[in-house]
């Protein structure tokens, strides 16, 4: 949504705020930490940079709160910014926020991917841009930093930092905390699906949205999480609003009260329930006009004053706790949060570098459902780990075994009726053996380290995606669900031998009937050739079939996100796929073989899809859509499959809404996109 617009979103909202402030009390315990995080960018929001940072810091000032402020590099090359930096008090710390800008990107000799707009993954992430650009990027804005104030950051952030990037900055830089998006399924274009549920961990260094198992995985900077999630409705939104909207940053556009604010800050703040912290990031971005921080930012950090036996550490402070708490992997964590809208539901998280799993209960219904269910494999790369992401939109989720978002079909209801009658009866933990157990009238749930442990009348869920390495046993009863450490397929994805003889897509779309026409160019030929060799024929056509197939032979491949596209394929109802029939012969990647779909082979998603494909040239080159709606009917189709790596990305040509065929997107992830035709 446009900064703008959010903000014409808060006036009314903020009128009341300032008119009738609200006070919270509250009795803390120890290890209660909130981390006050200001990124500071220079925007189309900015009318003058010094002023809103000012301020945004006489807010902070006010209540003598340490913040840590993190530049972009634009920022960092405004003297008046860097000026005002120099008069800040010492409590406050200094950090980078790496999104890229095309000043950045020249002054790191870097080609910046200019698109529609800044806020494009491919422009503003670092994951935009080749392995090699990355490390200049970094080194530019570090080099600078450290020019201007003396030293390295130890803080960084953007709403998404990829693996290699963070394991480069604490290697090189020693940084040690980096502030990330908190899990949201469709906010901004960014999907980040599947994390630790808006709370801190240790990343793997393959895939920053993984928690590390172990220390030889582990990259030694903490993931501050921010705007957090409401655990109810941040995951299946009850309005027409995004899910993402309910949290601490967005509430009051979707005109929730302030009050929503206090009860969500003071839960993950305070989190008793068998955690060893409590923790939550807030903040603002700096570049809103200078006006806005009196209103809403101020009133957030007034609430925080109000709050009694809470720490305010900055990054650097409360990573460094973190780490010298948990010198290892992340420690477990159970969420337990009434619904801050007050329907009588619960919401319930568990999870540890190994899964995590979410729970709703319903009180009125007496209902619990298992909405979220994901094994933390430690061999599923990170889709832009390697690649260069060349979409608008970021694309980072993690298999799922339960979604009822992406699959709403997965959804488990379990019998285990009411709750018990206090809550101390309901939740207890075993904190050395690292058991969770939650208690209900007619079931109790068991969270061990590798496997969830049900005991009661339970029958095993009918619609689990099993292509996750689960286990599902039965003995007595207790179902238990236990998980492999690695996924299906290893991190290199599949590797295809395939035949792959055919037209280059380029000269097929300014010759459409080449293919036709080169058919029969070959059977003349082989004709002739027929003709000439006469009683050899036998030994001929053999040896000019080998030749060609060894020519044409290829090594192929899939990743590992496309090929959780592929079985998501799978498991849905019967119909044909329709396909491009395209390839691209130019396109850079950066993986050992050329994707298959790249190469214009799309036989592996009938394969491993287990759909009937249908590849049509005319739909790759339809330049209408009716043509598009003649191909659908043609091919008699169910499914649209698009692939999508780096340089090649296949869309759909015209919007949707303007295609007589009713479609709807039921799968998107980095790799792959497929639509079903209703």
């Amino acid at each position: 949504m446009d900064k703008s617009l959010r903000l014409l979103k808060f006036l009314p909202v903020l009128i009341i705020f300032f008119l009738f402030p609200l006070k919270i009390s509250a009795d803390f315990e120890e290890n209660s930490f909130i981390t006050i995080v200001n990124p500071v960018r220079i925007s189309h929001t900015t009318k003058n940079p010094k002023e809103s940072l000012l301020a945004e810091y006489n807010e902070v000032k006010k209540f003598s709160f340490p913040a840590t402020w993190l530049f972009t590099y634009d920022a960092l090359k405004n003297k008046e910014i860097v000026e005002l930096t120099k008069s800040m008090d010492n409590k406050q710390e200094f950090g980078i926020f790496l999104e890229v800008s095309p000043d950045f990107a020249q002054a790191s000799s870097v080609s910046y991917n200019l698109a529609d707009s800044w806020h494009r993954a491919t422009s503003i992430f670092l994951s935009g841009y080749t392995q090699e650009d990355r490390i200049k990027l970094i080194n530019k804005v570090m080099e600078d930093f450290k020019s201007l104030f003396g030293y390295y950051p130890k803080s960084v952030g953007s709403w998404w930092t990829d693996a290699f990037s963070l394991k480069y900055l604490e290697e090189k830089y020693g940084v040690i905390a980096n502030l990330s998006v908190s899990d949201q399924f469709s906010l901004d274009e960014y999907r980040v699906w599947g994390t630790y549920w808006s709370i801190p961990y240790y990343p793997s260094k393959i895939n920053a949205s993984l928690p590390a198992k172990d220390l030889e995985e582990k990259i030694d900077i903490l993931m501050l999480r921010w705007a957090a999630r409401d655990p109810v409705n941040g995951y299946e939104s009850p309005t027409e609003a995004s899910s993402g909207m309910y949290s601490l940053q967005d509430f009051a556009s979707i005109g929730l009260p302030f009050s929503y604010f206090e009860k969500l800050l003071s839960f993950y703040a305070l989190r008793k329930d068998n955690n060893q912290f409590g923790h939550v990031t807030i903040g603002f971005e700096g570049d809103m006009p200078s006006n806005f921080y009196s209103g809403h930012y101020a009133q957030m950090l007034e609430t925080v004053s109000n709050l009694n036996h809470i720490k305010i550490l900055t990054m650097r402070d409360f990573a460094n706790w973190y780490k010298n708490e948990f010198k290892g992997i992340s420690p477990p964590q159970i969420i337990i949060a009434d619904d801050f809208l007050d329907t009588g539901k619960k919401g319930i998280w568990f999870q540890n570098p190994n899964y995590r799993i979410g729970l709703l209960y319903d009180s009125k219904k007496k209902r619990l459902t298992v909405n979220d269910f994901r094994i933390y494999h430690k061999d599923f790369e990170e889709p832009f780990l390697k690649a260069v992401n060349r979409q608008n939109g970021l694309f980072i989720s993690l298999p799922y075994v339960i979604d009822s978002i992406i699959k709403p079909d997965t959804k488990w209801v379990l019998p285990c009726g009411d709750l018990p009658a206090g809550r101390q009866d309901f939740v207890s933990s075993n904190k050395e053996k690292e058991v969770f157990l939650l208690n209900f009238k007619s079931c109790q749930i068991k969270f061990l380290d590798r496997s969830v442990e049900l005991e009661g009348n339970i029958e095993p869920p009918q619609n689990l995606n099993l292509n996750s390495s689960i286990n599902v046993k039965k003995k007595n009863n207790i179902l238990s669900l236990s998980m492999e450490e690695k996924w299906i397929v290893p991190p290199e994805g599949i590797t295809l031998n395939v035949q792959n003889l055919r037209i280059p897509f380029g000269l097929k779309r300014r010759f459409p009937n080449l293919p036709g026409f080169a058919l029969v160019c070959f059977l003349i030929a082989l004709a002739l050739l027929l003709k000439v060799f006469k009683k050899k024929t036998i030994i001929f056509i053999p040896v000019l079939f080998l030749l060609i197939a060894l020519f044409f032979k290829q090594k192929l491949y899939i990743s590992q996100s496309e090929f959780e596209a592929l079985m998501f394929l799978k498991d849905m109802p019967v119909g044909n796929v329709l396909v491009l029939d395209k390839d691209c012969s130019r396109c850079v990647f950066h993986s050992e073989f050329k994707p298959a779909a790249a190469a214009g082979y799309k036989k592996y998603i009938e394969k491993y899809g287990q759909k009937k494909i249908v590849q049509s040239l005319n739909f790759s080159l339809a330049d209408s859509p009716e043509k598009i709606d003649r191909e659908i009917k043609q091919a008699r189709a169910k499914y649209i499959y698009f692939a999508k790596y780096e340089d090649y990305i296949e869309i759909l040509s015209y919007p949707p809404e303007n295609i007589s065929n009713k479609l709807k997107k039921v799968f998107e992830n980095a790799n792959a996109q497929i639509w079903q035709i209703i």
